[in-house]
């Protein structure tokens, strides 16, 4: 802040040093002066200043660099001011994605974009690739970082000019030169039989391709059709096209040519192959159809065949490098079978769809499958075994463990624990687009027919339960299945949060539920990694969190030991701590029940303080992070103007709250002035006006936007919207007040309602009735008033408590003592007033008015509102029970996700398929949350084009991409239905 201030002041007086007739310079001209310049110095081709111009070049990609630069918010509590700012993008939030993209687009309107191509088509081919088309390269990647429509435009709009076949051709010569090299570097190596290093030369050609390669692939990045297509064929060119996207595959297919050769790559080599398989995969995905046919009929495939069959240079090259590159390739095919049918059903393309099925399976050899998953499996296998044996203190060293053949398997330089966990992450995915890939195929006779002596399915299919998850998805008018790796927290969602969500969920159509389920996911998948990151720091927390209900069942026990214990000592005992530290002999002889009482009191205050403990660890971090998540997107709200920050208060919360002040102070005025000389008891302020001051306080902030707000809001959160929290910290408190005065440890017996569902809903048949039956209870107050006011008028003297004389002086003397009395004695008698009256009979003088008074009392109160109540609780009862069969029948009988109905799913099906499998595997709506939550945690430059169009549709809440009365079995096993 200070800095921020002396810059301010700096500005403001160099302003007016420099007087009225001085001029601002901005960015924007800067800008355009540099580019300007480089224009100049690329016309004058004979006198270029390379290092002025990498110099703006580097200027220019510094001011994006820094655009993903995120200051923090010293103001945030939540903030740490320490930690990194720079994020990468697939790190940034959409709304910072949007920034960032403002800032390309700002310099792509310049003509940055423009003049960066401008230096790589100026570059000499003959020559090495020189530092300033380099640095161009870097900033035309940087420009397009993230899949930035506009300025990806630019590149097409320029590709499409009579100047993009210049550049166009220098991407051909380089890869074209590099792929030589390789071949002659290839050649060299298979006569000497020997690995030979690469030189000099070929590694600069090799670091030069590869930087073109992510040119490629970012012009590519966020499956831009147009950019995809103009790889392949320059439609604007008056010349023959230059097919640059062919270039890649040449040079993926000369390194790649036989599997001998494979096994002699060092990590440059290995790190170009991936490269052009990234490169290849982006201009495919989306999809792009022309791209999937001509990688299909390439020998593209047959390199991915050779590289899932050769151990790469196990001697040389890491583990992790290896696995990588085999991922990459296995991704590439998923990528070339995107969105193109199987079974025979016509999918709109002319039948090359069945083409590029057979193009592929007659190139990939099942066996090399087999082998690719039996590595991968291996490798999941060893990482995570790993990981146990680091933490459990072995002190195993990550740089090296053992591998799946017994012997050491060297791991990435400084590789640490994340490192290795996102390599296990991709060979993960790589399996689940292996088994996507072997389910395409498997109606291809060239590749189903193939032999697979190492093909176990039910290893496979065991292994991969265990680790994918499965959904189905609409896509291009087909219902396709999808698989994922399912994410390493998906065990860790609370079976209560499971259940509730049931309960509550709308049930109301398919939509409905599915939109529901959408929103609800957030909440879902925030807590399931909150509990997953405790789990990994703490092995108590995931003891306690797999055996939560048989540490409460069992603590309870023991409360009920304790109660029974109780139950038998005589009252001179009841006070534990005085009883032990100042025994006598009537006591005395009492001991071993008083020391079963500690001990039994001790161990149940331990068990409800690590209850509480573990509940706060859990529930705490969610309430934060939920509330920070408010405060975030009303900032957010306000810099878009779409919120006002006054609005961040509501100051009608304190309405009825005002109300209820100025009665309680009423209310103490007119017991000061008809009870002079006795106090009112305070206890009564502290439990009613002070809560329910701190409710309203909260309902107050709405958006908690300093520091003390949001620690009040954290506090009253947790105690208000986390019951089973705050009735744990109750009863803790209750278990250590036992020890004063053991009455307490009889509260702890209503932690039943916790543990035993019926209990539960006994209590929800009162509770949700409450405002009726609150209702119900002014009338009775208010009956109770009425008839006190006429009694003490008419019947002063005939009001008795029970058990004294006729003559008693504490009897009905007030209208105050005359409602006590009927409150203690009438209403429980079920609305029998004459228990508290002097029997009379027919031959006194108001006998008439006794009757009609004790009569209207019982009919209005024995028979009327205690029925109303009765009635009340019962039909609550009934109803929750009736609404809960009736949620159980249509789960039972109706599909979550698609609304399909078990009896239309029997009609439609005939071939053995139950309903209870399409609920539980094709349409199980847990695997729809845990397919969000995969979606929302990938980078979205990383996603394919079905997962792109998900995300898509989940933005705008449109819920077409989920299947609607239909599935993938009925759609494609019996097509005629």
């Amino acid at each position: 802040k200070k800095e921020r201030r002396r810059v301010t002041m700096t500005y403001h007086k160099l302003k007016r040093d420099a007087g009225a007739g001085s001029m601002l310079i901005k960015w924007e001209d800067i800008v355009k002066r540099c580019v300007n310049y480089v224009k100049m110095q690329l016309a004058e081709a004979e006198a270029v200043n390379d290092a002025v111009c990498i110099r703006v070049f580097e200027l220019f990609r510094t001011h994006l660099i820094k655009a993903r630069f995120i200051e923090p918010d010293l103001d945030d509590a939540a903030v740490d001011p320490d930690a990194p700012t720079e994020l990468f993008v697939g790190g940034l939030s959409a709304d910072q994605l949007k920034q960032y993209h403002a800032a390309q687009s700002r310099l792509n309107g310049q003509g940055v974009m423009e003049v960066c191509l401008e230096t790589i088509a100026n570059d000499d081919v003959e020559a090495k690739m020189g530092p300033l088309t380099i640095s161009a390269i870097q900033l035309a990647v940087e420009l397009q970082v993230g899949g930035n429509r506009v300025t990806q435009g630019s590149v097409v709009e320029y590709i499409n000019s009579q100047a993009g076949a210049k550049f166009m051709e220098v991407l051909h010569q380089r890869i074209c030169r590099t792929t030589t090299m390789l071949e002659v570097h290839r050649l060299a190596q298979t006569s000497s039989s020997t690995y030979l290093e690469p030189n000099e030369s070929l590694l600069l050609a090799i670091k030069t391709t590869e930087a073109i390669f992510e040119l490629l692939g970012c012009m590519c990045e966020g499956h831009n059709n147009a950019v995809q297509n103009i790889l392949r064929v320059q439609t604007a060119f008056s010349t023959t096209s230059i097919n640059v996207l062919q270039d890649c595959i040449e040079l993926l297919a000369t390194m790649c040519s036989v599997v001998e050769g494979l096994d002699n790559l060092n990590y440059a080599e290995i790190g170009l192959i991936g490269k052009s398989l990234d490169t290849i995969c982006e201009a495919v995905q989306g999809p792009c159809r022309g791209n999937q046919e001509l990688v299909a009929d390439s020998h593209a495939i047959m390199a991915v065949n050779n590289l899932l069959a050769s151990d790469l240079s196990a001697q040389r090259i890491s583990r992790e490098e290896r696995m990588s590159c085999k991922c990459k390739a296995v991704t590439l095919v998923h990528a070339c079978l995107e969105a193109r049918s199987v079974g025979g059903v016509d999918d709109g393309t002319g039948g090359t769809s069945q083409k590029v099925h057979k193009d592929i399976g007659g190139s990939l050899e099942p066996r090399n499958v087999d082998r690719f998953f039996q590595t991968a499996r291996r490798y999941i296998e060893d990482e995570e075994q790993l990981f146990m044996a680091a933490h459990s203190g072995d002190g195993v060293d990550l740089g090296v463990h053992m591998g799946g053949a017994g012997k050491a398997v060297p791991h990435l330089p400084d590789a640490d624990e994340e490192e290795l966990e996102a390599v296990k992450g991709e060979v993960l995915e790589a399996l689940v687009v292996l088994n996507m890939v072997q389910q395409e195929l498997s109606h291809v006779a060239a590749f189903s027919e193939q032999e697979r002596p190492e093909h176990d399915a039910v290893a496979q299919h065991d292994f991969l339960d265990r680790y994918v998850g499965h959904v189905e998805v609409c896509w291009n008018g087909h219902v396709q299945q999808v698989s994922f790796p399912v994410p390493p927290y998906a065990d860790y969602f609370k079976d209560s949060s499971r259940q509730q969500f049931l309960k509550t969920v709308d049930l109301d159509g398919p939509e409905k539920r599915m939109k529901q389920l959408a929103k609800e996911s957030f909440d879902m998948i925030s807590e399931m990694k909150s509990i997953y990151q405790n789990a990994r720091s703490s092995p108590f927390y995931l003891f306690m969190h797999r055996n939560i209900s048989a540490v409460k069942q069992c603590l309870y026990y023991v409360v009920v030991l304790l109660n029974l214990n109780l139950l038998m000592e005589p009252n001179v005992i009841r006070d534990t701590l005085s009883t032990v530290t100042d025994p006598n002999d009537e006591t005395r002889k009492y001991l071993g029940s008083i020391y079963i009482t500690i001990i039994l009191s001790a161990v149940t205050c331990l068990g409800y303080v690590i209850l509480t403990g573990f509940l706060a660890y859990t529930e705490i971090p969610i309430v934060i992070r939920e509330l920070d998540q408010v405060v975030a997107e009303a900032k957010e709200k306000v810099e878009a103007r779409e919120m006002k920050r006054s609005e961040f208060r509501d100051f009608a919360a304190f309405t009825n709250y005002i109300y209820l002040v100025v009665f309680a102070i009423s209310f103490t005025c007119m017991h000061r002035g008809n009870y002079p000389g006795v106090p009112i008891t305070r206890i009564w302020w502290v439990l009613l006006v002070v809560p329910y001051g701190l409710i309203c306080a909260r309902n107050y902030f709405k958006v908690p936007d300093t520091k003390m707000t949001r620690w009040f809001c954290i506090l009253m959160d947790v105690l208000v919207e986390k019951p089973f929290f705050r009735n744990h910290l109750m009863l803790m408190i209750f278990s250590v007040w036992g020890l004063v005065d053991s009455v307490h440890f009889s509260v702890m017996l209503l932690d039943v309602f916790n543990i035993v569902p019926i209990m539960g809903e006994i209590l929800k048949s009162i509770t949700v009735p409450g405002m009726k039956l609150f209702s119900v209870l002014y009338l009775f107050i208010m009956t109770m008033y009425i008839y006190a006011a006429f009694g003490l008028k008419y019947f002063e003297g005939e009001f008795l408590y029970a058990g004294m004389d006729d003559d008693g002086q504490d009897g009905c003397h007030s209208t105050m003592s005359c409602f006590w009395l009927i409150a203690y004695q009438g209403i429980p008698n079920g609305g029998y007033i004459e228990a508290s009256m002097v029997p009379q009979n027919n031959s006194e003088e108001n006998y008439n008015s006794r009757v009609v008074y004790s009569l209207t009392f019982f009919m209005w109160v024995g028979v009327v509102l205690f029925n109303v109540i009765t009635g009340l609780i019962v039909d609550s009862f009934t109803s929750l029970r009736a609404d809960s069969e009736e949620r159980e029948g249509i789960l039972k009988e109706e599909c979550f996700v698609c609304g399909l109905k078990e009896q239309t799913y029997d009609e439609l099906i005939d071939q053995g398929a139950s309903f209870a499998k399409h609920q539980t595997m094709e349409h199980d709506w847990w695997s729809y949350v845990l397919y969000l939550a995969y979606l929302r945690d990938k980078e979205p430059t990383l996603m394919d084009g079905l997962e792109s169009y998900v995300l898509d549709r989940l933005k705008v809440s449109d819920f077409d991409w989920v299947p609607r009365g239909t599935c993938h079995s009925i759609q494609y096993l019996v097509p005629n239905k």
